[in-house]
């Protein structure tokens, strides 16, 4: 079995962007185009309790990136400009001139980089609980890269692997027990090895390319969303006394037309554990 043949509850078609690389994508709904990117490890179904709300008034995107889900495993180098090129080249391969942007977790900061690189094209971004606010020492950054070496998390057991996912959730739903029974399910694919290299390289490409220091270069209105109770970012361990209250203040100030909200009895997933919220938020911001 391959990570490829995981079933969605959403529809998902392949496109090829170039040779050799092909990216899974679904595409529901009418109307102004919404771009969703997700995190590290994740898929296309961490957003299948959005899609379905947001469909109605949006066309919504949601793409497995390369080295994830149903795309290609192999011919690439995970990093965050990379995967603002994929972005791009899957707007161009849609013929979509411009769209609106989330990204959670990792993903917020890929699209934070694509934001950078093509604003023309990314009218609104969403940030949901977005990777690259936190600044690293050297030594801290040592640190969450060998917590991420290729071989740890592909030597990682099940009762580790069910304890990070639903580190996740303030609370962990029963809704979201296919999520942890796919990430499970993984361990026995014949391409986990590369799915593990790939979430190794993504972190160190999260730390090599940081965007704090470009905030204030974000010129379009930004919605950053998070948990209050996240407890993934901040890190708790490397940034005890970091609040999440405290990281999103400080880098909305940073970004010129920046909103923040905090999402009650919320752990970091809060795209799925404060559904119906979330969904509301992104719509107020988006609008029409």
């Amino acid at each position: 079995m391959l990570i490829a043949d995981t079933k969605y509850p959403l529809h998902t078609r392949m496109i090829s962007l170039a040779e050799g690389l092909s990216v899974a994508c679904t595409d529901e709904g009418h109307g102004y185009p919404l771009l969703f990117i997700h995190g590290l490890g994740s898929y296309i179904p961490a957003w299948a309790k959005n899609i379905p709300f947001l469909s109605n008034y949006y066309r919504c995107i949601a793409i497995d990136l390369p080295g994830y889900g149903k795309s290609s495993k192999a011919g690439f180098k995970p990093s965050m400009h990379f995967y603002a090129d994929v972005v791009e080249a899957l707007l161009d391969k849609l013929q979509i001139d411009s769209c609106y942007l989330a990204g959670h977790s990792m993903g917020g900061q890929v699209a934070m980089h694509a934001a950078l690189r093509f604003p023309e094209r990314i009218q609104k971004l969403v940030l949901v609980a977005p990777a690259g606010l936190e600044i690293f020492e050297p030594a801290e950054a040592q640190q969450l890269k060998s917590w991420f070496e290729t071989e740890k998390v592909y030597a990682a057991g099940e009762e580790i692997i069910s304890r990070n996912v639903k580190a996740n959730f303030y609370h962990f739903p029963a809704d979201a027990q296919p999520l942890l029974t796919d990430r499970l399910a993984y361990t026995s694919c014949t391409d986990y090895y590369p799915f593990c290299e790939t979430i190794s390289k993504s972190v160190s490409a999260m730390l090599g390319e940081p965007v704090y220091e470009k905030l204030t270069h974000l010129s379009m209105p930004v919605l950053l969303l998070f948990g209050r109770q996240d407890a993934y970012i901040p890190s708790p361990l490397l940034h005890p006394n970091l609040s999440v209250e405290q990281l999103a203040r400080e880098a909305a100030a940073k970004m010129p037309q920046a909103t923040f909200r905090l999402l009650d009895h919320c752990g970091h997933f809060l795209q799925w554990e404060q559904a119906e919220l979330f969904n509301e938020r992104v719509r107020e911001f988006l609008g029409d």
